[in-house]
């Protein structure tokens, strides 16, 4: 492992931490806390924290084979002896298995093997985008029968599924006339998901309505932050993952919500593919900002901005134009919202904020080098501290000056389920005293994996070394486990037959934070300006 502060470029990073399903992925904790508990507890152990990738060494002289005798033994008397002839697909299964039968024998719940398509989704996830049809899916019981099924919770603006008329509510019940009840939600996604340009066939239910929709695949982006604004100046920000694309959804986040009109646009096209006609459309709408209170939408057309057509521009080239001008001060928009004649809106421009909730609530990490940019984006100096086999430690500084002032009050917030780069930035921040940590204790993932890429484009994931916080805290240490908030929330026991809202016990971690941080606003004599 060759990480230090100039040299250190990782390629690989963690998947995300929502299920991504059918082009993003299912978001939810289950049905019951206990469900929750346990999915979050396996998705940290199947997603753990920071990779770097290195080739793997050659074929070692024939003297150095002989450990693998009983294996090479083993798979002779099999191939030769088993009832059946073993196909080389069979073959292919069998070492596959032989490896991860391998790495499991190390007890290391974070050290494994990726076949090849695993692995290419694995690069694809986090790079923030892959191929599919952009819906979000979940899992449900049918309370009568017990049995399974698949739903359609959200769509992604402007992308394939909603393009194709599948509408949120959808239940699948086929995928290419398959079946796909008690297939759960991971094992549908693998059926949704496929190569950009192919067709994929969905027979839902709508109602009493059964529908068949064909959806033609293509890339699909996966959000990466959500932005609101809340009364008084006070900005927050959730971010959901540390993909190659976090600190500059970051960057831009804070730049919307103190010079923006509060919508993020996203560079589209009218029909299928990619070759049709290119426009800019809204993707989402901030909460609480001027945007909300015009009446912009998802799915909206921007047609012109101060009275100026935007054909031709990028997403980013408009949102420059509609951020260029005094806190506060209007701009004009044209709209065109779906089936709705076009309309023009006059929006008032942010006027800042004073103070940020930061949430890393059931963030499970990502990258290591974009958990050292993002923490740069408030503290400078250490962000973290690598030690590596052998006793070697490297520290790795913020790559920049802060982006947020550092005049800002800043609450972070963190659960249980927030691990890994989460913890990363978390301790960070705590350390250099930059932001109050409100919440639960995080997970305690203080493990360092490399990606050993194999010729024939398999990986292996092994743990390589582990980190410390800024202030060389072993976040790992049984008896210290996880970042421990500077505010513990209170979190409901866990019940096996409890059901409850996983969005709605957010949302009361979320009030309990804005508190927290209003508190420290007054203190700190910055009130905020008018966005209520």
């Amino acid at each position: 492992m060759k990480t230090n502060t100039r040299r250190f470029n990782p390629l690989v990073a963690l998947l995300l931490c929502l299920a991504f399903v059918a082009g993003l992925g299912a978001a939810r904790l289950g049905e019951s806390r206990a469900a929750a508990s346990r999915f979050a507890s396996h998705l940290a152990q199947v997603l753990p924290g920071v990779y770097e990738v290195q080739k793997a060494g050659g074929i070692p002289p024939s003297g150095d084979l002989k450990p693998l005798q009983t294996f090479w033994e083993a798979r002779e008397k099999v191939l030769n002896n088993y009832l059946h002839p073993i196909t080389p697909e069979e073959e292919r299964k069998m070492i596959d298995g032989a490896v991860q039968g391998m790495l499991r024998a190390l007890g290391d719940p974070y050290t494994a093997y990726m076949p090849k398509k695993e692995y290419d989704e694995f690069n694809k996830e986090n790079l923030g985008h892959f191929e599919g049809i952009g819906a979000v899916l979940d899992e449900r019981t049918d309370e009568e029968t017990g049995d399974k099924y698949v739903l359609i919770e959200s769509l992604i603006p402007n992308h394939p599924a909603d393009k194709a008329g599948i509408r949120p509510g959808d239940i699948i019940l086929k995928v290419d006339g398959q079946s796909i009840r008690n297939f759960g939600v991971l094992r549908a996604r693998d059926l949704i998901r496929g190569p950009r340009g192919t067709t994929v066939k969905l027979t839902v239910k709508r109602g009493d309505q059964i529908k068949e929709i064909s959806v033609v695949r293509q890339q699909v982006d996966l959000p990466t932050v959500e932005v609101r604004m809340f009364p008084n100046g006070v900005g927050y920000i959730w971010l959901l993952q540390f993909n190659r694309r976090a600190d500059r959804k970051l960057r831009d986040a804070y730049d919307e919500l103190m010079h923006g009109v509060g919508v993020i646009l996203q560079d589209a096209t009218r029909g299928e593919g990619n070759t049709g006609e290119k426009f800019v459309a809204v993707e989402a709408v901030v909460k609480g900002m001027p945007g909300e209170r015009e009446g912009l939408e998802k799915f909206d057309e921007i047609l012109e901005v101060g009275g100026k057509s935007v054909s031709g521009k990028t997403a980013a080239e408009v949102t420059a134009m509609l951020r260029r001008g005094e806190p506060g001060s209007p701009v004009k928009i044209k709209v065109k919202p779906r089936e709705k004649e076009a309309r023009e809106v006059t929006v008032h421009r942010s006027t800042g904020i004073k103070g940020l909730l930061f949430d890393l609530s059931s963030d499970p990490g990502g990258l290591l080098e974009m958990a050292v940019r993002v923490a740069g984006l408030f503290i400078d100096g250490p962000v973290v501290h690598v030690l590596e086999r052998g006793g070697r430690q490297t520290t790795l500084d913020a790559p920049s000056r802060p982006k947020f002032p550092t005049d800002m009050p800043v609450v972070v917030l963190v659960n249980k389920y927030s691990a890994s780069a989460s913890e990363i930035v978390a301790g960070a921040l705590q350390d250099a005293h930059r932001g109050i940590i409100c919440g639960q204790k995080t997970f305690g993932k203080a493990k360092v994996q490399s990606i050993l890429e194999l010729s024939d484009g398999s990986a292996l994931r092994i743990t390589t070394a582990k980190y410390l916080t800024r202030a060389k805290h072993d976040i790992s240490n049984d008896g210290s486990k996880g970042v421990h908030p500077d505010k513990v929330f209170p979190w409901p026991e866990l019940q096996a037959d409890d059901k409850y809202d996983p969005k709605q016990l957010h949302e009361e971690q979320i009030q309990l934070a804005l508190k927290v941080l209003r508190e420290n606003m007054a203190a700190a004599g910055k009130p905020g300006r008018g966005q209520g």
